[in-house]
């Protein structure tokens, strides 16, 4: 098994758009609660293959780093979005939040 990196919000967040050539038409970023949604509602039929190709290299790009499987997800379907019968990639994001070091004043 390879070795995990802890998430890196920018480290990905970067990395997504220049995949997908654009930000989110919708996200969600609480990074303090260790969760990120984020929402791609292709503009066309190119956009729709593109986004579709990248499903799969997400999922293992994501294997990379130190997140929770179960609450981790990518999936391009008509119930992805916020439209119905409107494909959608929906990226949802779970990782553990270090608990705040205790100071000694």
């Amino acid at each position: 098994m390879q070795q995990q990196i802890p998430f890196h919000y920018g480290l990905f967040y970067g990395a997504m758009c220049h995949w997908l050539g654009r930000e989110p038409d919708h996200k969600v970023n609480a990074g303090f609660d260790g969760f990120y949604d984020y929402v791609y509602c292709p503009k066309n039929k190119k956009e729709e293959n593109h986004f579709e190709g990248l499903v799969q290299s997400i999922r293992e790009w994501l294997d990379l780093f130190e997140i929770i499987f179960s609450g981790t997800r990518v999936e391009y379907s008509t119930s992805a979005g916020n439209e119905r019968d409107k494909l959608a990639l929906r990226i949802t994001i779970r990782h553990e939040v270090p608990e705040p070091k205790k100071r000694d004043d």
